[in-house]
């Protein structure tokens, strides 16, 4: 099956110059702030640190972007962080979102971000269920028509032989309405 085509992307190189620079951290620190917000995939390629080496890679690029993540780009920068270290030369695939509730019938579009990777994104979806619900070429994703509370499937993207996952459930239950 053909898949989406995707651009190898570079951690940490939020600005996508192809170059981790100081202007990458100086963007980092404006969505912090709130003076320029994230797009998807400045979230995805700026969260840096902590350094993959010390997640499981389902869950790397999952965490807040903060302070450290704009810290650990410029030790990088200034050489002070080794390229294994920062995690630069590393092959993965990061998948926005990471977990994603769901109900009946709901689409969530998920994002894949090749690290270092050339080639077309293809989507597929496992789930212990009949029904799983859709992914589409593009990573649109369909839940299906019954959903419920054991509902849970694994959204995968794979660019060759490296693959990224993410993960959609049920959504919890809306609260009952107040009384009166």
């Amino acid at each position: 099956m053909l898949g989406s085509p995707a651009r190898a992307a570079t951690l940490g190189d939020v600005n996508g110059d192809g170059v981790v620079t100081v202007a990458d951290a100086v963007r980092l620190l404006k969505g912090i702030t709130g003076t320029a917000p994230f797009s998807r995939y400045e979230k995805v390629v700026g969260n840096v640190y902590p350094p993959r080496t010390l997640f499981k890679q389902d869950d790397s690029g999952d965490q807040p972007i903060n302070v450290l993540d704009v810290i650990f780009l410029l030790r990088y920068t200034a050489q002070l962080v080794s390229r294994t270290e920062f995690g630069a030369a590393d092959q993965f695939i990061a998948v926005d979102p990471l977990y994603a509730p769901v109900g009946s019938r709901d689409q969530i579009q998920f994002l894949a971000v090749p690290f270092n990777i050339e080639g077309s994104v293809t989507w597929s979806l496992t789930s212990s269920i009949s029904d799983p619900g859709t992914i589409q070429m593009d990573g649109t994703y369909t839940a299906p028509r019954v959903v419920d509370g054991a509902y849970a499937a694994t959204v995968k993207a794979k660019v060759g032989n490296i693959t990224g996952t993410g993960y959609v459930y049920a959504a919890p239950p809306p609260p009952p309405p107040p009384p009166g």
